[in-house]
């Protein structure tokens, strides 16, 4: 939920760049992308949301459409 946000704020080529750039070649960048949408963990208990308009279906589409254009360049 926090890296909806902070995309936001901040474009996902960036965050890619900054976080390579202080973990090197630890990681792959398409192990990254693939945790941003990787849902199957998160239970179906409520979630406490800061804001509160942002429902998690919302927010976990959102992740899936930012992750799909990235890879659409």
């Amino acid at each position: 939920m926090d890296l909806y946000f902070i995309i936001q704020a901040i474009w996902i080529n960036n965050l890619l760049d900054s976080f390579l750039k202080k973990f090197g070649n630890i990681v792959i960048k398409t192990q990254i992308l693939k945790s941003l949408v990787y849902f199957d963990d998160i239970k179906d208990e409520k979630l406490i949301m800061k804001n509160s308009k942002y429902s998690f279906s919302f927010i976990k589409r959102k992740l899936e459409k930012i992750v799909k254009d990235y890879l659409g360049k």
